[in-house]
């Protein structure tokens, strides 16, 4: 939402505020500090509670099967958006149908 862009910027470097958001929005996470974004334990928490937070993740941490995978646990549609390295390992695949059934849909 585009009320996100009046929140005072302290809160977007606290990690519990931007976990907060991302709940309610995982465009939350673009607003966040870029400690904050390239943290990959938080960014895997945060796409296990909202898949569509892996849109406002850095581009190395997009790639990564193991934030991937957790953002299929919330939603098989994050297979269509994956990088196309992650798309063709056969390994891959099979752990985010595991993870998620409809992925193969």
């Amino acid at each position: 939402p585009a009320s996100l862009q009046y929140v005072v910027d302290d809160f977007w470097h606290q990690k519990d505020f931007v976990m907060k958001a991302v709940e309610v929005t995982g465009m939350a996470l673009w607003f966040a500090s870029p400690e904050i974004r390239r943290c990959k334990d938080f960014v895997i928490s945060a796409v296990r509670r909202n898949s569509s937070a892996l849109n406002f993740v850095p581009e190395e941490l997009r790639c990564d099967r193991e934030v991937v995978l957790s953002a299929v646990q919330g939603s098989s549609q994050v297979l269509k958006k994956v990088d196309e390295g992650l798309a063709k390992d056969r390994l891959f695949i099979l752990a985010a149908v595991q993870r998620n059934g409809a992925a193969l849909a």
